[in-house]
């Protein structure tokens, strides 16, 4: 899994741990994660990164990792450019030549003529495209943090709920 933006990390010690026990944590982890995607659906989606895509949005994971004696939670965003919103960017970017389309104009056109005489307009756009050639830019992007407070949001939950899972593996 590819490095995390942001993180809800916490370890619990599982020595000696049942596999039920890794379940119901994976099962915590998972429902932590849903509702992060949930905040960031419902609160920030609009007010912070106005999402279009929802690559971000897709790219919200969790993972589990352990060895003999440890358990940890993790719950992020892995696409890189979640990276540039939650944290900011300040230096020189890279861009490769592409196509760009572009729309040069519009214009109302008439698509049918009705029985009753009735007309129906359509706006069209004239569209087209131009070469961007490789360059450098210097880019100066705010931090627009996402996870940060959606994790905050949650992180009060998601504690309880991971440290009564190992008062009772203790017990």
């Amino acid at each position: 899994m590819a490095a995390f933006v942001t993180a809800v990390v916490t370890p619990i010690d599982i020595e000696g741990a049942s596999h039920a026990v890794l379940e119901e944590a994976a099962l915590i982890v998972r429902e932590t994660a849903d509702r992060v995607r949930d905040i960031i659906t419902n609160e920030l989606s609009g007010g912070v990164l106005n999402r279009r895509t929802g690559r971000l949005y897709g790219s919200i994971m969790q993972d589990l990792q352990r060895d003999s004696a440890h358990l940890w939670a993790r719950i992020g965003v892995t696409d890189y450019i979640g990276r540039f919103w939650e944290r900011g960017f300040r230096g020189d970017q890279h861009v490769r030549s592409h196509l760009r389309a572009i729309k040069t104009g519009s214009r109302l056109e008439v698509i049918k003529t009705t029985r009753r005489g009735t007309i129906r307009r359509v706006r069209v756009f004239r569209t087209g495209a131009t070469v961007v050639k490789e360059h450098d830019r210097t880019v100066d992007g705010a931090a627009r943090p996402f996870l940060s407070p959606a994790i905050e949001q949650v992180r009060a939950d998601f504690m309880s709920r991971m440290q009564d899972l190992a008062g009772r593996m203790s017990a």
